[in-house]
């Protein structure tokens, strides 16, 4: 099987592990916009610490999403977060 081009979204990170993907498959980095991340927010980055300074709620969904008993689609959002909820409608999978 060959792989051409590894499509990533525009942020750096995606672009970053883009790059060394296609590095190993002999392949082209494509950066499709369409492929485009939740905006990140007041929490981006800053350790869970601080966070729970600022935003105890959401890093209580967090704890119990990570621990199976919390639904992602659910998260109350930082300010400046953009919600799975609204990504998905915008690509018309709700």
């Amino acid at each position: 099987m060959t792989c051409k081009n590894v499509y990533a979204a525009s942020s750096t990170r995606a672009i970053e592990t883009a790059k060394i993907i296609a590095s190993k498959l002999n392949a082209t980095v494509s950066v499709e916009d369409a492929l485009r991340s939740t905006k990140p927010g007041a929490l981006s980055g800053k350790s869970e610490e601080e966070g729970l300074k600022t935003n105890p709620d959401f890093l209580e969904q967090l704890y119990l999403f990570r621990n199976g008993l919390f639904n992602a689609y659910d998260f109350t959002v930082a300010e400046g977060k953009e919600p799975k909820k609204i990504l998905r409608k915008e690509f018309g999978e709700d």
